[in-house]
C-alpha cells in the first residue's frame, strides 16, 4: 500500500524508491531516443531539458504558454457551459435527451486519444480519412464499439 492511500508518513525509502522510478523512466526514455537516432521523432530528456532551458528565460515562452493556457481554459469553459446547457436541456426535454443519444453514445466509446487526434485532424489543410493511419483507426475503432454506428464501417 503506498503512503498516499494509509496517510503514513513518506519515509527516506519510500522518496528513494519513487525517485529510482523516476529515474528508470528517463533512462527509458533516454535509451529509446538513441535507438531511434532522431531527436525530430523522439527527443530525449536531456535534449529536452537543454532545450527548456533556452527558452524558459525568453518573453515569446511566456507568452505561448500564456495563450495556451488561456485556450485551454476557454475551451473548459465552453465546453462546460455547453455540456451543461444541453444536459439541463435534455433533463427536461425527453425528445432532445433521444435527439442527442447517439452522439453522447458515440463519444463516450471512443478513446480520449483518439477524440484529440479527430479534433487535431480537422486542422490539417489535405486531410481525408485516410490520410492519416491513426485518424482512420480510430474512426474505425469508433465505428466497431457503437452498435447504432456499426453499418457505417468499411
Amino acid at each position: 500500500m503506498s503512503a498516499e492511500n494509509n496517510k503514513t508518513p513518506v519515509t527516506p525509502r519510500d522518496a528513494l524508491r519513487r525517485a529510482g522510478a523516476v529515474a528508470f523512466w528517463f533512462l527509458v526514455w533516454q535509451l529509446a531516443s538513441m535507438a531511434v537516432g532522431s531527436e525530430l521523432l523522439l527527443a530525449g530528456p536531456v535534449a529536452v531539458l537543454v532545450r527548456l532551458s533556452q527558452l524558459v528565460p525568453t518573453p515569446a515562452f511566456w507568452t505561448t504558454v500564456g495563450f495556451s493556457l488561456a485556450r485551454i481554459a476557454v475551451g473548459f469553459a465552453v465546453a462546460f457551459a455547453l455540456g451543461l446547457a444541453l444536459g439541463l436541456a435534455a433533463h427536461r426535454r425527453p425528445a432532445l435527451a433521444e435527439l442527442l443519444a447517439p452522439a453522447v453514445s458515440f463519444l463516450k466509446s471512443v478513446p480520449i486519444v483518439c477524440v484529440i487526434v479527430l479534433l487535431a485532424s480537422r486542422r490539417l489543410r489535405s486531410f481525408s480519412p485516410c490520410s492519416l493511419p491513426s485518424t482512420s483507426a480510430c474512426w474505425r475503432a469508433a465505428l466497431r464499439q457503437t452498435p447504432a454506428w456499426a453499418s457505417c464501417s468499411a
